[in-house]
């Protein structure tokens, strides 16, 4: 009595051992993540009339694909919530020796709640590293995978991949989702490679200016060319992107979308860099709030020094009359006798806006 998705593969591909093995994967795949961001798979088979089949669990909401045609570009904020969650649940299967090879927007599917939580769907096409994984190698060496849009340089070119290629392909969604646009577009599947492989795409700062200049430098490093210069993991991106965070809150509260449940954002290591950096920011953001303050306080209490050394001036003046035969005002006096005692100045407010 639990409702449940049921993902069966087209009669005409179960013919192929290829096909079937790879669409079996993908519930080996979930499986060995065990990632609260992996869509959870569970179970798998063949029908009576000889379909493969996968039990997953049914996901209500969005695919990030189509929330990008309704509303064509996200805030920086809601962009960066929700590529860190992909973040992690891609860092989890590196490590477990699984990669990806096809993320894209159509991929990443945004659960219905209070806010939106990252699932990431369809590992048919994932690489298994042999060494860490027990499992069959189905791609030979030079074959492409994967929809071309978001392929990496080393991916269209058919070379050996490693996590480097998810890396670049969530650069790419991230550069999407803040521009509304891919960087790379072609008529011809030739001509698109080509692109990819000179990297030859509008930087993200000039198709939209309003982007912070980190946060379209963290863009391009993912984007990088040569994978050598790219983040190494998706947890360093995912990083990168948590330092971020606070300047990006500041400046776009309105549109940040949070998980619905505090998912394992990163590693261990990752989340305490990640919070020492925001920990930090906001003794900065706190000494330049004191720092704009500090003026205001000084100008309260000037007023208030001023108007009490004013108010001891008159009563001075009206002491010197009452008691002088000839009434003539003291002019010479400019401040308060010995004999008056401290000038003491009003109690000021806790917060100066509120006086």
């Amino acid at each position: 009595k639990h409702r449940r998705a049921l993902k069966l593969l087209h009669a005409q591909f179960a013919a192929s051992p290829a096909v079937v093995a790879r669409f079996l994967r993908e519930a080996s795949a979930a499986g060995r993540i065990g990632n609260p961001h992996i869509v959870e798979t569970f179970d798998a088979g063949q029908l009576p009339s000889g379909e493969p089949f996968l039990v997953m669990e049914l996901l209500t909401g969005t695919p990030l694909d189509q929330l990008l045609a309704t509303r064509g570009r996200l805030g920086p904020g809601e962009a960066l919530q929700i590529l860190r969650q992909a973040c992690d649940g891609v860092e989890a299967a590196h490590k477990t020796g699984i990669v990806h090879r096809d993320l894209k927007p159509e991929n990443l599917f945004l659960q219905a709640g209070a806010r939106p939580f990252v699932k990431i769907l369809d590992f048919g096409i994932s690489k298994f590293d042999d060494s860490l994984v027990d499992a069959p190698a189905l791609t030979t060496e030079g074959s492409i995978l994967g929809t071309p849009y978001y392929m990496s340089p080393e991916q269209v070119r058919g070379e050996s991949l490693d996590a480097r290629a998810d890396v670049y392909a969530l650069g790419v969604v991230l550069y999407e989702c803040l521009s509304g646009r891919r960087p790379f577009n072609a008529d011809k599947l030739a001509e698109l490679g080509v692109k990819i492989h000179q990297g030859k795409h509008a930087p993200l700062r000039e198709v939209c200016p309003d982007i912070p200049d980190e946060l379209a430098r963290v863009v391009a490093r993912a984007m990088s060319v040569d994978k050598t210069e790219r983040y190494a993991s998706a947890s360093d991106l995912g990083v990168a992107l948590a330092l971020l965070e606070p300047g990006l809150e500041l400046g776009n509260s309105a549109t940040i979308a949070l998980p619905s449940e505090p998912p394992p954002e990163l590693s261990a290591a990752s989340t305490s860099g990640a919070r020492a950096a925001r920990t930090d920011a906001s003794h900065e953001l706190d000494i330049s709030r004191a720092d704009a303050q500090r003026p205001r306080w000084l100008l309260w209490a000037s007023i208030a020094l001023v108007s009490a050394v004013g108010l001891g001036v008159i009563v001075t003046k009206a002491r010197q009359t009452e008691t002088s035969p000839s009434a003539e005002p003291a002019l010479e006096h400019s401040a308060l006798p010995a004999s008056s005692g401290p000038v003491v100045a009003p109690e000021l407010p806790s917060d100066p806006s509120a006086a």
